[in-house]
């Protein structure tokens, strides 16, 4: 993910499960490959741009009128008042650790987002709940850093002949 052009920076969801644990695809649009701009989401690009450690909301609708975004919300959802969520914490799946620093910013590796929701509001604490979540996706970060890098390793490695050829 290159910050300078986060405005076409996409984030798409891999797997996602309702209230009751079920896995839920009915995000998915028609192709089965939704995928979001950092730039039309608040949470996401709180932490992508701004670089902020976490975002947490306990009430996403009433922040809509102090500028909230959520492009899996349309105006239709909103007028309706049916929201899948009402309370968030955003945590950015990465390195803990600063890579560089840009105009005197420092950054991290970000590859990929983990987002807790629920319905209720005033559910989240920022004491207990985001050093949890932080925990979590740092632990995410490793498995999937080893996945990409034994799939790269074994992408790069010469395929064993058949011998009975």
């Amino acid at each position: 993910m290159h910050r300078g052009r986060s405005s076409k920076v996409t984030a798409r969801r891999i797997i996602s499960s309702t209230t009751s644990g079920k896995r839920s695809d009915s995000w998915l649009d028609d192709a089965g490959n939704r995928r979001d701009l950092i730039s039309n989401n608040t949470d996401f690009r709180h932490i992508f741009v701004e670089n902020s450690l976490y975002f947490l909301c306990n009430d996403l609708p009433a922040q809509l009128n102090k500028g909230y975004q959520n492009s899996h919300w349309d105006e239709k959802l909103i007028q309706a008042g049916v929201y899948e969520y009402r309370s968030t914490i955003v945590l950015p799946i990465g390195k803990s650790r600063i890579l560089n620093s840009q105009e005197g910013v420092p950054r991290r590796e970000i590859i990929g987002f983990l987002c807790i929701d629920t319905q209720a509001t005033n559910a989240f604490s920022a004491t207990y709940d985001v050093p949890i979540g932080q925990a979590f996706a740092q632990a995410l970060h490793l498995a999937l850093s080893r996945f990409r890098s034994k799939r790269l390793n074994s992408a790069n490695e010469p395929q064993p002949t058949d011998p009975t050829r």
